[in-house]
């Protein structure tokens, strides 16, 4: 597992420097004032104002720094949860969406009172929460005996922080095709971007398993973060907020590269990184040299590969042709699908990996 990891964010990395790619935050996670725990204290419709409190109900909003909230609504014992999102559109204003249509809010710093306005005569007013009145919250999103569904939110490797919810679809990438499954009894299923990509999983409260190699991980809120080695991990978020994110800034999948059949005897030999594209724009193999991304693959004539990254080797791969398309393989995962377009093999993340061959 930690090797495929480690594969798939090295190339997702190339990828993103080749581009400007991120989700764009209307402030800074130190200048945000929302962050944090809010309660809903009563809805106004025309001259009528219901109170939850009186009527045994109870309701909060948990902002987070991705730009979603985090919604539990408890009445009689029961709670309700959802996720929505956020963005700060001015000093006291901003806007919660429930899809990719904001509703417009106020915060009045006098009062700490955020307004919502859901429709005309239609007011939600929000307390920020000074001391919790519902301390079990976080426990309500991590159920431990329900199966948990948390989808790839973040990934970093030497400092560089890559948000997946936005960087995935603009290479041709679900969101949703990058997740993380555990189920109350220890196992789960572990999916990095293809159906083919995947596996059974076993994990406990520090570890996952799979073809019997383990990587750790810890628990931050609600995320799960697991580290690869000192300087390389994958934030997963639950479910709910990933998709609160992606419906909110209207994402869509980017259309994959046309491609033809290749023949399997012309692949044997080497491939070399030849240029990379993004977000529209391009990058020579020299402009990615200088700055650091250098990336051959070796593809063998017995069917074994070997991709070198920075001149650091990674062999123990494979290599099949299916239907005109080549398949990069370790253990039991299929790592990659490459198309080609008559002259470079190209890297099926949204087609922005050219690879020429040398030899």
């Amino acid at each position: 597992m930690k090797r495929l990891l480690t594969l798939t964010l090295a190339l997702l990395l190339v990828i993103t420097l080749a581009g400007t790619v991120g989700v764009t935050r209307s402030l800074a996670e130190e200048e945000n004032p929302y962050l944090g725990l809010w309660e809903i204290t009563g809805q106004q419709n025309g001259d009528q104002y219901a109170s939850l409190a009186d009527a045994g109900r109870k309701a909060y909003m948990d902002f987070l720094p991705s730009g979603a909230i985090y919604g539990v609504m408890s009445a009689d014992g029961q709670h309700i949860k959802s996720y929505m999102g956020y963005k700060v559109t001015g000093e006291n204003t901003l806007d919660i969406y429930e899809g990719e249509e904001g509703i417009p809010a106020v915060y009045d710093p006098a009062t700490g009172i955020i307004t919502v306005t859901a429709e005309e005569n239609f007011l939600t007013f929000v307390e920020r929460v000074k001391e919790d009145p519902l301390p079990d919250i976080r426990a309500l999103v991590d159920n431990a005996d329900e199966e948990r569904t948390y989808y790839g939110y973040k990934m970093t490797q030497d400092g560089q922080e890559i948000d997946m919810v936005t960087m995935l679809p603009a290479m041709g990438m679900d969101p949703e095709d990058f997740y993380l499954t555990l189920n109350p009894d220890g196992t789960g299923y572990v999916q990095f971007g293809s159906e083919d990509a995947g596996g059974e999983i076993t994990w406990t409260d520090t570890t996952l398993t799979a073809e019997g190699e383990s990587i750790t991980y810890t628990r931050e809120g609600d995320y799960l973060l697991l580290s690869i080695d000192g300087t390389t991990g994958v934030t997963f978020a639950p479910e709910g907020e990933v998709e609160a994110l992606m419906a909110m800034n209207g994402i869509e999948i980017a259309e994959p590269v046309s491609a033809v059949d290749v023949d399997a005897e012309a692949l044997v030999g080497d491939w070399k990184l030849s240029k990379a594209t993004a977000m529209g724009q391009t990058l020579t193999a020299e402009q990615l040299q200088a700055q650091g991304l250098e990336m051959s693959f070796t593809f063998n004539g017995d069917g074994t590969a070997v991709m070198t990254s920075n001149g650091s080797p990674t062999d123990g791969l494979s290599w099949t042709v299916e239907d005109g398309k080549l398949s990069l393989s370790v253990s039991s995962y299929d790592l990659f699908t490459f198309t080609y377009d008559g002259e470079y093999l190209i890297l099926s993340m949204g087609g922005d990996l050219y690879f020429e061959k040398v030899n």
